[in-house]
């Protein structure tokens, strides 16, 4: 099947395009796209709303960041970039500049948003209301709240922070990340985890079966600079009660138990419970295990089966060159098109973690 992308501005459509970059992965802020169409009077402005369409299916909605126009004599050209919506947390900066305690994820969520345009009125989905956020949600071991809900943390906001700097930091201390969907809604979730069933397979063949082969190129990259034997968040915080005066120290270690040798890693956070430094003792080891080993590969087209590539999905991996078998995350994926190569996807793959779970 062919595949089309069409940049869609209000009632006008634009999809004859000389090149594109449609770029995605789960742990970089801000979905970002460029475009080049060969016409200087399309009438594209700059802080327009746009909406990305792959293969019929939406893939991105944002806000149009920069337009540039140019012609040499008997031709000319307009290159149009743009982000979704979540480059304007990436831009905006807290105007808050004091110490918030006792606030949730949720309220802070809501109060941080309201000011940003679009985001203001875009849905929110957490972690156990998103099939799709690779989360296990699974009853409490106590009756007490998931962690959206409760009040659990502070956050110092200094004066240059960003909105996305200050909601990162917050759902990091419950173990969760922040992407935007498609649609416009900003996910806190998960990187989806072992249990996730594959969406896409890729196969490397060196013999008889190597017509079933559908990888262009791929780079394996194993880092252990990136990588740590274990992870502890110190957090500090005022002692309230009054037979206790002074400051009490909270300590959560978490170990990769795979490291070759001792490799420690010390964090000071804001955390104000052993539970939130738990959950980021956990996430920054996972993250950075996520981050060490990487496998790009390329791929023809922006489709399998029917589904468009996408960043936070599971792939299936049959790799003779570099001795792969088995299941992989994939972190992000990047569609491209150019005169020389047609429409290509870029894919950054990492190993898959242990889903997280509520408890």
């Amino acid at each position: 099947m062919r595949d089309s992308v069409a940049l869609v501005i209000g009632d006008r459509s634009y999809s004859n395009f000389i090149s594109y970059e449609v770029d995605s992965n789960v742990l970089i802020p801000a979905d970002a796209f460029s475009c080049r169409i060969s016409r200087t009077d399309a009438g594209i402005k700059a802080g327009e709303r746009f909406a990305l369409v792959v293969n019929n299916g939406l893939e991105m909605t944002g806000v149009i960041d920069k337009v540039k126009s140019s012609y040499t004599k008997g031709s000319g050209e307009t290159t149009i970039e743009g982000r979704d919506l979540m480059g304007l947390m990436v831009d905006s900066s807290v105007e808050e500049y004091k110490t918030v305690a006792a606030v949730t994820l949720k309220d802070l969520a809501k109060r941080l948003l309201k000011s940003i345009p679009y985001l203001d009125k875009s849905a929110v989905v957490y972690a156990s209301e998103k099939a799709d956020t690779g989360v296990k949600a699974k009853k409490l071991a106590k009756a007490e709240s998931t962690g959206f809900d409760a009040a659990m943390n502070q956050s110092q906001f200094e004066p240059g922070i960003t909105v996305f700097e200050a909601l990162s930091d917050y759902s990091q201390r419950h173990g969760l990340i922040m992407w935007m969907a498609p649609d416009g809604a900003l996910v806190f979730g998960e990187l989806k985890g072992k249990d996730a069933p594959p969406e896409f397979s890729f196969y490397t063949y060196k013999g008889s079966e190597r017509a079933r082969n559908n990888v262009i190129s791929a780079d394996l990259t194993d880092d252990l600079s990136k990588r740590y034997s274990r992870v502890t968040v110190v957090g500090q915080v005022q002692g309230t009660d009054q037979m206790k005066a002074g400051d009490q120290t909270i300590i959560k270690t978490a170990p990769d138990k795979g490291f070759p040798f001792r490799k420690p890693l010390v964090m000071q956070t804001q955390v104000v419970n052993e539970k939130g430094a738990e959950h980021q003792a956990g996430w920054e080891l996972k993250k950075r295990a996520v981050e060490g080993w990487r496998l790009e590969i390329v791929v023809a087209g922006h489709s399998q089966a029917g589904a468009n590539y996408k960043a936070n999905s599971v792939c299936h991996i049959k790799d003779e060159a570099l001795e792969l078998d088995g299941t992989y995350l994939i972190l992000g994926r990047k569609f491209t098109l150019d005169r020389n190569d047609g429409p290509r996807t870029h894919l950054t793959i990492g190993k898959l973690q242990e889903g997280y779970t509520v408890a």
